[in-house]
């Protein structure tokens, strides 16, 4: 369900792309066509298939702008698009989206480049449709059908993410392309996801990967569909037809879009979300349908009868069943045609050991009221939640599939596509993605979840440096960190095949910058009942101050690197943008000192930013002979976005990590 938004992001926009080192699934070539009547109906092809067809009749004419021999000597690259022609037709059962593109090119590379077109479609459920392919030379129009070579490539894209979309690119290569050339090429996909069972909901994309000075977007939709902006994109003139409504974006000029990406979140996307759903309770019982399971099968009471053999204790099989799909069932999604939506059944993700995270939730759902607990899957979205009750109700607002449960009078959510998470269920860390469709059959809309907030450090560190007394002795140190929540749960994914020496490996490298370093000694303990690991380390060293510079002083730089990665984020960030996820980390040092207390001299300091977004501070701290470092950096919430003013107080991070100290006692 990750890939929910690309099912229906398949409105096709004109790229200049070149095509190399790509392993064709077939090569086809087709056979001449004839271009059939003017006013033939909607094309139709075998559902995977790419054919020929002549134009839908839902079409509005439009011309493109003339030949201009000067905007194509500037254009980027030596392609000039003359027209870009999107229009839709979403009031059949079967959705119609055409586009047609005039283009002129200026030199044989442009040529070559424009003479490999990509139509991404899902085979599983689309078709393409080509209706014209024609070159235009020196006022001659050639129709190139006849000639066409179309490999179907496989494009799983997000392989490394453990999905399986069913994403192909029709791959369209028109040989005999010529410096001075026009290709005027026009096509359809066809076809909508099953599970929508003729329902609308549809995204319609507004950027542009080339400029154009004439480009057009029309939509037919059945005149209960809505109609939602996203972005920055434009409003669209609407239009009631007779027993329909047209959305239309006048013909215009456009430019690129910067940093083009037509899988980016949708609502960070430029363009229309049109929906047929009037409400968030019609989605949420279409998602009821698809997560109706039913009585637990034989399979799964198994399982839930294993878990209850193993423990009395009620909540112990609760956690157990949790940390059994979380950890025995891995993560991978094929979802291909209804699966798209379609949560796989528990017994196959059980007979298979793998599962998406509609397949897991539903088995974990199952498994739950195998032993007694309600549970019901969720749908969420897991990076613009917080913008959910803002759109219109669509299923394309969800990426991602939750539980959530209800244990002994209180609301738990749990994300079983997580792994190695530890802890009784008042510690274990929850998901905050703000709101939530729950599939619970009740009348509730979207459920507002519980803000997460920071608690005790993910991070707590503690060292202690002891200082060599005399020329002789050794620098020691004692270095106590544990971690907590997720970040537990990071470290031990890190940790789950490694050895002991992995680890000390690991934690030795903090230390480096020491001349000689070496454990003495390590312990590593894995707390699952509050989900902690803590690390004690004992280290020696030859020194701890560096070498001397040129006039005989010798500096150490004392750093808290467990905050380093935040600050940077934070000066990284070139736009607003929303907090990762609420989180404190906390780093304290404490540096003995050899010899007389006079001889050091360091002032108390207190320094440090404070807003709504996030805390950082560093207090300094001098008595007997010891000096006392404490570093505490918080993330206050998941949703506060950062702006640029919050930005500016960022910049004092980077001054905080880090503290100078300095002597001229060449033996320390």
């Amino acid at each position: 369900m990750r890939a929910f938004v690309r099912y229906f992001n398949i409105v096709v926009l004109v790229a200049v792309l070149v095509i190399g080192g790509l392993a064709a699934t077939g090569l086809l070539s087709l056979p001449p066509s004839d271009s059939g009547p003017a006013d033939a109906s909607s094309p139709s092809a075998s559902v995977g298939e790419v054919e020929f067809a002549p134009a839908p009749d839902f079409l509005s004419s439009i011309e493109p702008e003339p030949y201009d021999r000067i905007a194509l000597g500037n254009a980027p690259g030596g392609v000039f698009a003359r027209l870009i022609d999107q229009q839709t037709d979403l009031r059949g059962d079967t959705p119609v989206r055409y586009v047609r593109t005039v283009m002129d090119v200026a030199t044989r590379q442009a040529a070559e480049a424009l003479s490999t077109r990509l139509i991404e479609y899902f085979p599983d459920y689309q078709s393409v449709v080509l209706h014209e392919v024609s070159v235009i030379r020196d006022g001659v129009r050639e129709d190139r059908r006849p000639d066409l070579f179309i490999d179907r490539i496989q494009a799983e894209d997000q392989l490394n993410q453990g999905v399986v979309t069913g994403l192909e690119r029709a791959l369209v290569r028109i040989p005999n392309m010529q410096a001075g050339d026009t290709l005027d090429m026009s096509w359809s996909v066809v076809g909508g996801h099953p599970s929508m069972q003729g329902r609308v909901s549809e995204f319609v994309s507004a950027q542009y990967s080339v400029d154009s000075p004439k480009a057009r977007i029309r939509v037919l939709a059945p005149q209960g569909a809505r109609l939602q902006v996203l972005g920055d994109g434009p409003e669209p003139q609407t239009v009631q037809e007779d027993g329909y409504q047209s959305f239309i974006l006048p013909e215009q000029s456009v430019t690129a879009t910067a940093g083009f990406d037509r899988y980016n979140r949708f609502q960070h996307t430029a363009g229309w979300l049109i929906s047929e759903f009037e409400d968030w309770r019609v989605v949420k019982r279409w998602g009821e349908a698809l997560y109706d399971a039913g009585r637990p099968s034989a399979p799964v009471r198994e399982v839930a009868d294993r878990i209850r053999s193993s423990t009395d204790d009620p909540e112990l099989q609760l956690v157990r069943a949790i940390q059994f799909v979380q950890d025995h069932v891995s993560y991978f999604a094929i979802s291909l045609g209804e699966q798209g939506y379609t949560p796989a059944s528990p017994e196959q993700t059980l007979r298979t050991r793998s599962g998406d995270c509609k397949a897991k939730s539903l088995l974990l759902v199952q498994l739950l009221k195998a032993l007694g607990v309600e549970a019901h899957a969720a749908f969420v979205n897991s990076v613009d939640g917080r913008d959910l009750d803002e759109l219109v109700a669509t299923p394309q607002a969800f990426d991602h599939v939750i539980v959530r449960l209800t244990w002994q009078g209180r609301v738990y959510w749990v994300d079983p596509t997580l792994s190695l998470q530890r802890g009784m269920m008042q510690s274990r860390a929850q998901p905050d993605y703000d709101f939530a469709l729950v599939l619970d059959e009740s009348d509730e809309g979207l459920a507002e979840m519980p803000a997460r907030v920071a608690g005790e450090p993910w991070t707590d560190i503690r060292q202690r440096f002891y200082l060599p007394q005399g020329p002789g002795d050794e620098l020691v140190i004692d270095a106590q960190i544990e971690y907590r929540g997720d970040l537990a749960s990071l470290v031990r994914a890190a940790f789950e095949s490694g050895s002991e020496s992995d680890r000390e490996e690991f934690f030795l490298q903090s230390y480096q910058r020491f001349e000689g370093i070496q454990i003495s000694h390590m312990s590593y303990y894995d707390n699952e009942q509050d989900n902690s690991i803590r690390v004690s380390m004992e280290l020696s060293a030859e020194r701890f101050f560096g070498k001397a510079d040129s006039s005989g002083t010798h500096a150490r730089v004392l750093r808290t690197d467990a905050l380093m990665p935040v600050g940077q984020f934070l000066m990284e960030l070139e736009r607003d943008a929303a907090l990762p996820f609420p989180m404190t980390m906390s780093h304290s040092v404490e540096v003995h000192l050899p010899g007389p207390s006079h001889v050091w001299s360091f002032a108390d300091e207190d320094t440090g930013v404070d807003n709504e977004a996030f805390q950082a501070s560093r207090s300094v701290r001098y008595a007997d002979n010891v000096l006392t470092l404490d570093w505490r950096q918080s993330f206050k919430t998941r949703w506060v976005v950062v702006t640029p003013e919050l930005m500016e107080d960022a910049g004092v991070i980077p001054s905080l990590i880090s503290y100078e100290l300095y002597t001229d006692m060449s033996w320390i």
